[in-house]
């Protein structure tokens, strides 16, 4: 054997995938030519960076690198180079090899390499995916990361209780990427420089591969009376442990006695070194049916359920890196009843299941239950692949409706909090439901601010942008709508537009109320927030016009809890309201009277003799006078209204001063004459008649005015076809 040497190396692993599978399929000759291509594309390659071949087992090359990088940039190039041979060649010519490396200091002789390093470089073959190059921490940490583009992929456990987990990485193999890239497209082979070596190397791993020929043939002799499906996987086993299968044939060689059961365990453990559980258990059913069983066969039986499990947690593993907890947890139940399974099965197992409670919960749109489940899937370890993802998600979403949950004034702001969540966990081409839900949420609350505080035209331009990057969201007729409430906004601030709001003659101003109070129709919490900003910016314009009012009465129609849920805020409005002209039995009057008499009382019992201004200036606030009568009339409140004929006559005065008809007669007649007694009624009546003549002769207190005798003989017939209340 040589000397040994303690160096450390970067250990490579490539296997041809798929080849054992052919094995069965194609004769010798043919997979010894694939063998040949394989070396004669990949042979100047190892030359050119500097790798040495230790030996090749059939379909396998174990190779040594001096740098990780090199054998990095190795592997890289030697999947580009499969890749464009693949594109030119029929399907069952074409070749797709698995690269795996390890680092770590490894005893060397002439013709061999020994050490743990080597042995993980073996296991992790197992978990790498054909076209991929998967790399340990070891080679991740010594190599040089800005040379190798690369991803991490994944915690493995290789098979066998007493592994240890195992950090994979991947080489990233994505041709935009300038450093891949580089390495593919830009290392130049010298064939001359390095011819010597390519001959070396395709020397040895030829003389490697004749033997595997040479022990595939021997076996194939002595076991004519197997099944050919035996062979193949007898065969596959000396691929991937030469050493083992030599040892099988010769077993085999010998034939019956105490030599059948050495055969046998050695067969069995080919077969689970090469993967091939089920033919394990095929030939150890076979010898216990002719031979019997004993504590050898009952330990090879053990060791072949262990191998079962352990094949199954590696493909739960897999299928749970993808997301697919379902098909993990049915993997490992089909394996072993759980009372039965191992504890490493059993934890991947509730893994698995909690990765299914978090992606149901996560679809549902519960995200702190998502969050919670997938951190149960994580365990001990941090969140990879997957449960990562689920996370990401599950913060995003809470983190949206965080920002989405505050006072409007301030969502706009917050809304790009929220946008920049949801695209960075979801990405702007999601098709997620309940992330398009909160994108389209945080977008119009976003969009609203724009064009209340740059207008109109800011806010078209950028939802143009927003169209052209989110192309799955379809909300754009909400969107649209709180682009145009929000706009509403600039007629508060904007001097231009100052001067139209409440004149109407702004034709698209008109137009976009119109749009507006056609949503409102079918949106209770819309109509109220039309309401609120009808009514704010009427009230910043310094305007005396109950507008929102109408809104604000249909979202309680609509939506009752909205009105109370904005209590405050509807007060604030209806106190102002006291002070503008009402119509009879307007909703104003109704909600002061019916929510908020009692904080508001003192403004509606002083209110019956209001007046604007101070002294000489001073004259009767008829609008607050009216509102104030009108609503202790609501509510019965006889000894607040007084003498009712003084007021009503006062009253009068005031509106026929201002030319104007009493809009509010019905509901102070009825009023009058539910409060007043008869005499009071019937002196009331006279007096209007005698002030509707005396007006009519120009005489009297309305004399000077031509509206009062019209004004006051509506008052008087309404009163007096109003009948007298009931004992």
């Amino acid at each position: 054997m040589g000397t040994h040497t303690q160096k450390t190396l970067t250990v490579m692993f490539t296997d041809i995938a798929g080849f054992t599978r052919h094995t069965g399929t194609v004769s010798r000759d043919a997979m010894m030519k694939r063998l040949a291509r394989h070396n004669a594309l990949l042979m100047p390659i190892v030359a050119h960076f500097d790798g040495r071949i230790v030996k090749s087992i059939g379909d396998a090359l174990m190779v040594l690198f001096e740098s990780p990088t090199n054998a990095l940039q190795c592997g890289m190039l030697m999947q580009h180079r499969l890749r464009e041979h693949n594109t030119t060649v029929p399907p069952d010519e074409q070749i797709e090899i698995k690269v795996s490396l390890n680092t770590g200091e490894v005893s060397v002789t002439d013709d061999d390499v020994f050490g743990d390093p080597v042995n993980v470089a073996a296991k992790i073959e197992k978990a790498t995916q054909p076209g991929e190059i998967y790399f340990t921490e070891a080679t991740f940490l010594a190599m040089n990361k800005a040379e190798v583009p690369n991803s991490f992929v994944k915690a493995f456990r290789p098979r066998g209780a007493e592994s240890e987990e195992i950090k994979l990485y991947k080489v990233v193999q994505d041709v935009d990427d300038p450093v891949y890239r580089h390495v593919v497209r830009d290392t130049v082979i010298d064939e001359a420089a390095t011819k010597e070596r390519t001959a070396a190397l395709t020397t040895a791993s030829g003389r490697e591969a004749a033997k595997w020929q040479e022990a595939f043939g021997r076996l194939a002799e002595r076991q004519e009376r197997s099944s050919r499906r035996l062979l193949v996987a007898v065969g596959a086993a000396v691929v991937v442990l030469a050493g083992v299968a030599f040892a099988a044939v010769s077993m085999l060689r010998k034939g019956g006695g105490p030599d059948l059961a050495r055969a046998l365990a050695t067969d069995t453990r080919a077969y689970l070194a090469a993967g091939k559980v089920d033919e394990a258990r095929r030939v150890v059913d076979r010898y216990v049916a002719e031979h019997g069983t004993s504590d050898a066969v009952a330990a090879l039986s053990k060791e072949i359920d262990e191998a079962r499990c352990s094949e199954a947690c590696a493909r739960a593993s897999a299928l749970l890196a993808e997301g697919k907890a379902e098909e993990a947890a049915k993997t490992l139940l089909a394996t072993e009843p759980t009372e039965r399974m191992p504890a490493a099965a059993k934890a991947l197992l509730a893994r698995a299941t909690a990765l299914g409670r978090a992606q149901a919960a996560l679809a549902s749109g519960d995200a702190a239950a998502a969050k919670a489940a997938a951190a149960e899937a994580a365990g001990a370890e941090p969140a990879t692949g997957e449960t990562a993802l689920v996370i990401r998600r599950a913060d995003a979403l809470l983190a949206a409706r965080k920002a989405l949950g505050v006072a409007e004034a301030e969502r706009a702001n917050r809304a790009l909090d929220a946008i920049a969540a949801l695209s960075m966990a979801y990405g702007d081409d999601t098709g997620d439901a309940r992330a398009l839900a909160l994108l389209a949420e945080a977008v119009a609350a976003n969009l609203h601010g724009v064009a209340r505080d740059e207008g109109l035209e800011a806010a078209n331009a950028r939802l143009e942008e927003v169209r052209k990057r989110f192309v799955h969201l379809t909300a754009w007729d909400g969107i649209r709508r709180e682009v145009d409430l929000g706009s509403l906004w600039r007629y508060a601030s904007d001097p231009t537009l100052r001067r139209a709001w409440g004149r109407w003659d702004d034709e698209a101003l008109v137009e976009r109320l119109r749009t507006l109070r056609a949503a409102a129709e079918k949106d209770g919490e819309f109509a109220y927030r039309l309401g609120a900003t009808l009514a704010g910016v009427t009230a910043k314009n310094n305007l005396a016009l109950t507008m929102g009012m109408d809104e604000l009465a249909l979202a309680e129609r609509l939506a009752p809890a909205t009105i109370a849920a904005h209590e405050a805020q509807v007060m604030a409005f209806a106190k102002d309201w006291l002070g503008y002209d009402q119509a009879d039995g307007s909703w104003g009057r109704r909600v002061v009277a019916e929510r908020f008499l009692t904080p508001l009382e003192k403004t509606v019992v002083g209110g019956r003799w209001a007046v604007r201004g101070e002294g000489a200036d001073a004259e009767p606030d008829r609008a607050m006078r009216a509102n104030g009568f009108a609503v202790l009339a609501m509510k019965g409140r006889a000894k607040d209204v007084g003498d009712a004929t003084r007021w009503v006559l006062e009253a009068l005065r005031v509106w026929v001063e201002a030319g104007d008809a009493p809009s509010l007669t019905m509901d102070h007649a009825k009023t009058l004459f539910a409060l007043v007694d008869a005499d009071g009624r019937a002196r009331l009546l006279r007096s209007l008649k005698d002030a509707a003549d005396d007006a009519r002769a120009k005489e009297g207190p309305f004399g000077v005015y031509g509206n009062a005798p019209a004004v006051l003989e509506s008052l008087w017939k309404a009163l007096e076809a109003t009948p007298a209340p009931s004992k």
